[in-house]
């Protein structure tokens, strides 16, 4: 396994990990909507990941090799999971983070 199969995964990493730090800073209040935050991922997770999995299966679209561990969970590989729980983290997260330096929260 080369540098390369990381390539995704880093790419994942790079931008889930410095918001989920932030997560805990108590002046974004987020730490009390964990919950709502969770289930929120959970469901576009589960909708994309559903839709990833037929399209795959289906030939519309695959993942280079060159690029992924090869970890795969239903066929998809690992870092496209995580993918899924990075974007709507993150949005949630800049949501939140914009909404207070406005002063509406």
């Amino acid at each position: 396994m080369s540098f390369g199969h990381f390539t995704y995964l880093a790419v994942d990493m790079f931008i889930l990990v410095p918001f989920l730090a932030e997560m805990n800073d108590r002046r974004l209040g987020l730490r009390e909507h964990r919950k709502s935050i969770a289930l929120s991922t959970a469901l576009v997770l589960t909708v994309f990941a559903v839709w990833d999995v037929f399209a795959v299966r289906g030939n519309v679209w695959g993942f280079n090799p060159e690029y992924v561990t090869g970890l795969r969970i239903a066929g998809l590989p690992i870092e496209e999971l995580i993918f899924f729980v990075s974007v709507p983290v993150t949005s949630i997260l800049v949501w939140e983070a914009t909404e207070k330096r406005k002063g509406r929260k």
